[in-house]
């Protein structure tokens, strides 16, 4: 990758909505568009892109935005290929219709879409360029009925002193 043209990080790049955001943004042309997911459909999709838009220009790097070690790992990653990142969009999530956690113990749902995305763009921080354009995507995941009402009061965990929840409005009132 060259170091003199803008580097774009974005997660959830390889299906739906954000597949297409890649799309678009990698026909015109950065240097460098890195997609991630944890899945192996993200190399394919960044394969895919590069063959639609007739660019060699988007890379896929692994990221498990439910593992807050492979999110530092990711971080570092980015930090030994190049500088400065010109934009990050926050578009990966997920929608667990059972109750599950990361490997940190965070409710997945919450974990990945908000927890995993703080995380990445706090340690990419020192490698944002002055002029950063940044992106999050939302969804009203943590509204829907799925996973049912009696888990709702299991969103919340406890974990090493902090607490991580996603509480249905009301969950705590008696």
């Amino acid at each position: 990758m060259s170091t003199q043209q803008p580097m774009i990080v974005m997660t959830g790049g390889q299906t739906g909505p954000g597949y297409e955001a890649a799309r678009t943004t990698a026909n015109d042309k950065p240097d460098s568009l890195v997609t991630t997911s944890s899945r192996s459909s993200g190399e394919e999709a960044a394969q895919t892109i590069n063959g639609e838009t007739d660019h060699s220009n988007v890379h896929y790097l692994k990221l498990d935005l439910a593992g807050l070690n492979d999110i530092r790992r990711f971080a570092h990653e980015i930090s030994a290929n190049r500088l400065p990142v010109s934009a990050v969009v926050l578009n990966a999530g997920l929608q667990s219709l059972s109750l599950s956690f990361t490997t940190d113990g965070i409710e997945t749902t919450f974990g990945v879409k908000h927890v995993g995305h703080a995380l990445s763009f706090h340690l990419l921080q020192p490698f944002l360029a002055k002029n950063v354009r940044v992106v999050l995507t939302s969804s009203g995941v943590v509204h829907d009925p799925a996973p049912q009402a009696e888990e709702r009061h299991a969103r919340c965990k406890v974990h090493q002193g902090g607490a991580a929840c996603a509480p249905q409005p009301g969950v705590f009132e008696r």
